[in-house]
């Protein structure tokens, strides 16, 4: 009974928040946190109701599947939270390598493969004292990044589902690396023919074309500009009217795609357009929506198709990105745990 006065105010307090962050502002991390936190209080109070009905009907067989079921349940929590840890430093390790090298995003992989590390042997060295504080503060790091990695996960997948009937004047579609510096690849041409196919639905709505913005600039490699490439392909493949598109060929970031489109927009509309429907690949819409709230612009996104395959390694890359996004937060966090630990161990040599 005590435990359902607990679980009721925390669930209805998280149903009225994610019912909030639905209504007034879904592109943040806030949807994710929420849904899982409605999920999570969900199994609670499940799990109240049949322990009270398996005590008062003297069920006892029922009461120990849940218990087993529960340890099942953790126990494989702990597991994908270490593969996770894992896979995950090898990406934002690739990350740092390819692209970003700077100190701050090269220690996200450090950290990530030694909690994964210290997570999987610490139990079998670690006995008791502040040695084993010292290895629960580290389970909770590890543990901390994998539920960051789910909100983001389920943030991602929630948000899919709310942008069902989106419509602007002007498309944006971002940009991605050219094969050989010069051809769309399939995942890019997969994102501009959802813009062509949506363009398409819009003239038969409102009788008029949209205005499609190819965004994106020059990489290491490419001889034209992926905005040039991605015109010439809707325009050759799809049959777009050329004199309905624009280019933006200056970005080389999601949030150059999502500042300079705007500026586009604003300068062809003559201020009187402040909005627009963007679309990526489905496993970056929700980074990008959060990017452009960050930016306080007025853009949503669709997503077009990702083969199978290639979605984990994907989310996996979108997530690291997503961390750097708020990496301050996160050193906070892990900056904190650090200190407590290192503090709980010197006391305890003096202690």
């Amino acid at each position: 009974m005590i435990s359902l006065l607990i679980i009721l105010p925390v669930e209805v307090l998280a149903v009225g928040m994610l019912y909030r962050t639905i209504k007034i502002e879904p592109r943040t991390i806030w949807l994710g946190f929420w849904t899982l936190a409605v999920a999570l209080m969900s199994v609670l109070l499940a799990n109240s109701l049949l322990f009270i009905l398996a005590k008062e009907l003297a069920w006892s067989w029922l009461t120990n599947g849940i218990l087993i079921a529960g340890a099942a349940i953790a126990g494989l929590f702990l597991l994908f939270s270490l593969l996770f840890n894992l896979y995950g430093a090898y990406y934002s390790w690739q990350l740092w390598r390819k692209r970003y090298h700077t100190l701050a995003n090269l220690l996200l992989p450090i950290f990530m493969v030694v909690f994964g590390l210290l997570q999987f042997y610490g139990p079998f060295f670690i006995k008791n004292g502040p040695v084993n504080l010292m290895n629960l503060g580290i389970i909770f790091l590890a543990n901390y990044f994998f539920t960051l990695f789910l909100i983001f996960l389920v943030g991602a997948i929630v948000y899919d589902h709310l942008t069902r009937q989106l419509d602007s004047a002007y498309y944006v579609v971002l940009g991605a690396g050219l094969i050989g510096g010069h051809k769309v690849s399939k995942q890019l041409g997969n994102r501009i023919k959802l813009a062509v196919d949506a363009a398409k639905a819009y003239v038969v709505r409102h009788q008029r074309y949209p205005i499609i913005i190819f965004s994106g600039g020059k990489g290491g490699n490419d001889r034209p500009s992926e905005a040039q490439a991605m015109q010439a392909y809707a325009v050759e493949k799809f049959g777009y009217p050329v004199e309905f598109t624009m280019l933006e060929d200056q970005s080389t970031t999601t949030r150059e795609n999502m500042r300079f489109s705007i500026q586009k927009i604003q300068a062809h509309s003559q201020g009187r357009v402040h909005h627009f429907v963007f679309f990526t690949s489905e496993y970056h819409v929700f980074r990008a929506v959060i990017q452009a709230h960050f930016l306080q612009i007025d853009a949503h996104g669709y997503g077009s198709y990702t083969p199978r395959h290639f979605r984990f390694n994907a989310f996996i890359r979108e997530y690291v990105a997503m961390l750097n996004m708020y990496r301050r937060g996160h050193a906070v966090v892990i900056g904190v745990t650090l200190i407590v630990l290192v503090m709980n161990f010197i006391f305890s040599l003096f202690g």
